[in-house]
């Protein structure tokens, strides 16, 4: 019951397979070396336009989130209505988790 093959491997088959597997890495490796440097172009001009005033130049983000976390500072942890005419509140943090925290 000892099965042994009947036939060798293709040097051919295996020699075609490998063919295509390298000819499609150098395919994929050179799209993506193009792709690569067009858009590595795009972005070096983009960025000497963006940055050319220098580190002083903030955005508007930055020059403004100490206004933000403020806000959101004071609407965490403070007293405030939420609607006055309806009797809605608005309690600090700590005080609401304390309401709500299960003994």
């Amino acid at each position: 019951m000892n099965e042994t093959e009947t036939r060798d491997a293709s040097i051919r088959v295996i020699a075609s397979a490998a063919a295509i597997v390298a000819g499609g890495i150098l395919l994929v490796l050179g799209l993506g070396w193009l792709l690569w440097r067009g858009h590595s172009g795009l972005r070096r001009s983009e960025a000497v336009q963006r940055f050319s005033h220098g580190p002083s130049d903030q955005p508007e983000v930055v020059r403004e989130w100490p206004a933000i976390e403020a806000a959101n500072r004071e609407h965490l942890t403070a007293y405030g209505w939420i609607d006055r005419s309806a009797g809605v509140v608005r309690i600090p943090i700590d005080q609401a988790m304390k309401r709500l925290a299960v003994p």
